[in-house]
């Protein structure tokens, strides 16, 4: 017999949620985990940059994660699909 036919029927439904097979639960996690590294790191790192460079306060707030952020998700998209 199974594992979560031992269990408790109101936790079954969890139970059978985190079972194999796990379908690409792997590559979600990572993806989401290096994604969220790369944008916090990148807009912080490029707001850095932009100021020194002299570039308006909007521009440097707005520009790293909006280009940080789309750079990761043109890399993440054939990776969850």
């Amino acid at each position: 017999s199974n594992f979560a036919s031992s269990v408790p029927p109101s936790l079954a439904p969890y139970v059978y949620a985190f079972s194999p097979p796990f379908k690409g639960l792997g590559a979600t996690v990572m993806g989401m985990s290096w994604a969220r590294a790369a944008i916090f790191y990148g807009s912080d790192r490029g707001k850095d940059t932009l100021e020194s460079a002299g570039v308006s306060q909007t521009m440097a707030t707005v520009l790293p994660p909006l280009l940080v952020s789309t750079a990761v998700q043109c890399v993440n998209m054939p990776l969850v699909r």
